[in-house]
């Protein structure tokens, strides 16, 4: 299972270093905007990182969509130099 092997992974990084992990939900919101459902499935997805072990004194965890820099740091990124 992709999700045992990517919250291992986080698992083993908050040992050492003060983790960021988020829930990727722009594009969802963008190709299908039912907000109460995306809203759900994040808090799904919250609540899966913790039960697997993720400790929220060691990890951050944040919905991508609740950060306009992202965006803003995307836009600037994708320019041409």
């Amino acid at each position: 299972m992709v999700l045992s092997a990517v919250v291992w992974n986080f698992r083993t990084s908050e040992t050492t270093i003060r983790c960021l992990s988020f829930m990727a939900d722009v594009q969802a919101l963008t190709d299908n905007a039912d907000i109460p459902e995306k809203i759900s499935q994040n808090i799904e997805v919250a609540l899966d990182y913790l039960s697997a072990g993720l400790s929220p004194e060691k990890c951050t965890l944040y919905i991508q969509s609740q950060i306009p820099e992202i965006a803003e740091l995307t836009t600037f990124l994708d320019e041409p130099r």
